[in-house]
């Protein structure tokens, strides 16, 4: 057992170092974040996006194009889903970081 221990001081990891965090603060902390960061990469993040749509009649206008388009004619670009939904994700991510910050912050300077 004790050459585990050496073998940990050895590879970088500090002697005085502690946790003051318990298995649920690190399943928040660090878990969720996760979760929530690797959902922006799946393949299926298309349909999430559709399935809590409540943002209609918003369209993706092409840069090429300098001129107001019609509306008469149809839109070819239509976006079928909320567009803000990956920047509300990535906010909840760093709200679930935020309370570890500040405990860290905390406990330097109190010792």
């Amino acid at each position: 057992m004790d050459k585990i221990l050496i073998s940990e001081d050895r590879y970088g990891r500090k002697q005085n170092h502690f946790e003051d965090d318990d298995l649920i603060d690190r399943l928040n902390s660090r878990y969720t974040v996760m979760v929530l960061m690797l959902s922006q990469f799946s393949g299926t993040h298309n349909a999430y996006t559709n399935s809590i749509c409540w943002l209609k009649g918003s369209y993706y206008l092409p840069t090429e194009e300098i001129t107001i388009p019609d509306r008469s004619k149809p839109r070819p670009y239509h976006m079928s889903y909320y567009q803000w939904t990956p920047f509300i994700l990535l906010g909840m991510a760093m709200f679930f970081l935020l309370p570890k910050f500040i405990w860290h912050v905390f406990t330097r300077k109190g010792g």
